[in-house]
């Protein structure tokens, strides 16, 4: 099991920036399964801050935590009873579980997770600011190819990585799938995922397949 909260600022907690990197850094040559546990404590400001760092883990770092570590190719446990300090009012205090049933439902009912692998040559250009770096899985053959925007943003993927030309946009809050549109570039398939220009940009997934 393994245990990162990523950033946990007022500023920057929103963004649970770096949890990918941590994974990679001290998982790496790890021939075994891994499992993403204890990142959340996500807390509401109606409720008693049980202790200070935690104030500013919403529900948006719950969910982007969660897909930043799936992405990086980890089971995730999220919503287990005393990562929510037992407030016992779950109407306020737990709203960032809904975002781990999705996750739940791209990676069973969208794509196959057990056929997918962390794939950091499948996109050639996208957002670089501090967490907004795209996260990308694919299969084997690479007929299937995800990409996890942690803000949104415009993307480019490899030709090669890419078997078909279907893309749609999921939207990790909702489960609901769009038709994505791609443009060609003399580097890849390019797409911009909806709403890019928000103060705080939601996440999205682009995500290809047969």
């Amino acid at each position: 099991m393994f245990q990162d909260w990523g950033t946990k600022g007022p500023q920057d907690a929103w963004l649970a920036a770096g949890i990918e990197d941590a994974i990679t850094a001290s998982l790496a040559g790890w021939p075994g399964s891994a499992v993403f546990a204890e990142y959340g404590y996500e807390t509401s400001p109606e409720l008693i801050d049980i202790m200070d760092w935690c104030r500013h883990l919403d529900a948006d770092h719950t969910r982007r935590g969660a897909w930043r570590a799936a992405f990086r190719g980890l089971g995730v446990v999220a919503g287990f009873h005393n990562q929510w300090w037992g407030f016992g009012d779950y109407a306020r205090d737990q709203p960032g579980v809904a975002a781990i049933t999705a996750l739940r439902h791209f990676l069973t009912d969208v794509v196959r997770f057990a056929d997918l692998r962390p794939d950091d040559t499948a996109v050639v250009d996208g957002p670089t600011a501090t967490g907004h770096r795209p996260l990308a899985l694919s299969s084997a053959d690479r007929r299937t190819v995800a990409v996890y925007l942690p803000a949104g943003g415009t993307v480019t993927v490899r030709p090669d990585a890419v078997a078909t030309r279907r893309a749609r946009w999921y939207d990790p809050r909702t489960t609901e799938l769009t038709d994505a549109d791609l443009a060609e570039s003399d580097r890849g398939l390019v797409a911009t995922s909806p709403n890019a220009g928000r103060p705080r940009p939601d996440d999205w997934v682009l995500v290809v397949t047969p």
